[in-house]
């Protein structure tokens, strides 16, 4: 029996739970009820921040009146709260305990210069009539929601000197009438998005003192309204985008501090900061002149000029070693094989030169073989007597042959 009270009470007790659940949710859409459910909100939230921070919203009580002595609160003509301004109050606390889906007409939220801390809560996306949304100078952690992009009528975001982390959402690219974002000095990883290219009223872009890499996109030179922008102490690398020279409303351009490279060139700025990039070229600002260093390719594997000069000269000598010596060692076996045919052509021509002389002699000498120098006839050859030069000399015929000349010095005598 006991048992069975037991649980009619926790039954009875859950039903209560979602009975206030659902009629919280049906407060903040009663059009009736819109001004108290915004009284109600508030005092919620302040009720949930820091003490010391409560003594700082004392004016927000139930007897005064929400759009006339409510510190930091606008009203429009409505009587719907369309500004909450808190900037620089020192403020402790939160946004988690804060209803947010209460406030539908509400346009402007500043809350900077504080110590609000936590995530930024991704119901923020709810409202759908917000132009400007300053959280800067917080203590803001944690990834920038993506739910955020679905405030397609914003003007301002600022998220700067938090702690995020994390990427930049891809959807602040849907924020058309976006004119100025500040996501400067947090921790954000990845690289810049490309929808960041279709921001067409963009002004004024902070991005600096990341954590954010890769290449700058080239379709960022397509921001023809940005006037300001700022990429510096971050860890982008690869060239800075040729684009930028037709960002004619840009005055102000800060990429220091990356690991870019290659040419700088066409930028019509008044206002330039591009140190601390050691690959950076184009002999201005300080920059070193491009004619060693300029980088072919793009990218961050493109090779210098110094290193494509250095290269060819290499290839080039090589080759030309290598012809050289193919060139030397042919002239070497050519003029070997020259020389040793002009050897054997020498010592022909001069053993045949000096028979014939010598057969010449010996013709004369015999009297072209007269019968009268006859000393001796053969089977085979006849031999004469003859005396040539300083003493005689034997001389023999053969007989097999017709021609004088083939004889056959046998001895002196």
């Amino acid at each position: 029996m006991k048992h069975s009270s037991y649980s009619k009470i926790l039954l009875l007790l859950y039903k209560l739970c979602i009975s206030i659940f659902i009629l919280g949710r049906i407060r903040c859409t009663d059009g009736s009820n819109y001004h108290e459910n915004e009284v109600a909100a508030l005092l919620t939230w302040k009720s949930n921040i820091e003490k010391d921070s409560q003594v700082i919203l004392s004016s927000w009580v139930s007897d005064n009146h929400l759009c006339i002595n409510w510190s930091g609160i606008i009203c429009n003509e409505g009587g719907r709260v369309s500004s909450l301004n808190l900037s620089d109050y020192g403020i402790r606390g939160t946004l988690h305990d804060l209803n947010l889906s209460c406030f539908t007409e509400i346009m402007s939220i500043d809350i900077s210069y504080n110590f609000s801390f936590g995530m930024v809560s991704p119901k923020l996306s709810n409202l759908s009539r917000l132009t400007y949304l300053n959280l800067g100078f917080n203590h803001f952690a944690g990834n920038i929601p993506p739910q955020i992009g679905l405030l397609e009528n914003l003007r301002v975001l600022n998220m700067n000197r938090n702690i995020m982390n994390g990427s930049i959402p891809q959807g602040i690219g849907k924020m058309r009438y976006l004119n100025h974002l500040d996501l400067g000095s947090n921790a954000l990883t990845g690289s810049i998005p490309d929808s960041f290219a279709i921001l067409n009223n963009l002004e004024i872009m902070d991005l600096s003192c990341n954590n954010l890499s890769g290449k700058i996109p080239t379709r960022l030179g397509m921001l023809q309204s940005v006037v300001k922008l700022n990429l510096s102490h971050n860890n982008l690398s690869g060239p800075v985008p040729s684009s930028f020279k037709y960002c004619f409303s840009l005055t102000s351009i800060d990429i220091s501090f990356n690991q870019l490279k290659g040419p700088l060139s066409g930028l019509n700025v008044h206002s330039s900061f591009v140190s601390n990039n050691s690959g950076l070229c184009g002999g201005i600002l300080g920059l070193k002149p491009c004619f060693s260093d300029t980088f072919i390719g793009g990218g961050t594997g493109g090779k210098s000029i110094a290193e494509i000069v250095l290269l060819a000269c290499t290839i080039g000598i090589t080759i030309g070693i290598i012809v050289t010596a193919a060139v030397f060692l042919g002239s070497f076996l050519f003029g070997r094989k020259v020389r040793y045919q002009k050897e054997i052509d020498d010592f022909v021509l001069d053993y045949y030169t000096r028979s014939f002389i010598r057969c010449t002699y010996i013709l004369e000498a015999t009297e072209r073989f007269s019968s009268k120098y006859h000393i001796a006839v053969g089977r085979s050859a006849i031999v004469y007597k003859t005396e040539l030069g300083d003493g005689g000399l034997a001389v023999k015929q053969f007989n097999a042959t017709k021609d004088p000349v083939l004889v056959s010095i046998l001895a002196p005598l």
